[in-house]
């Protein structure tokens, strides 16, 4: 199955026991992001401390899972 994601579902991935992390890493879709969706990420995950204390993790383990979820997505820019 092929679906396209922003960063609103990329970041709900981040959450204590995400349900959307189990999604994205099901071999069986075909994910495609906006080019931008990697820079509004990372901008999000390491300049929102209030999202960082919600997620509880050290920030290399924000950046590790970040670049696991975000490998296989395929970006493209959507006009």
């Amino acid at each position: 199955m092929r679906l396209v994601i922003d960063a609103n579902i990329l970041l709900a991935a981040f959450g204590k026991n995400a349900f959307t992390r189990e999604l994205l890493a099901d071999p069986r879709l075909q994910l495609f992001a906006p080019d931008c969706l990697l820079i509004e990420t990372r901008k999000h995950l390491q300049g929102n401390v209030a999202l960082q204390k919600r997620i509880g993790l050290e920030r290399a383990q924000i950046q590790t899972i970040r670049e696991l979820l975000t490998q296989e997505i395929a970006t493209a820019a959507f006009s």
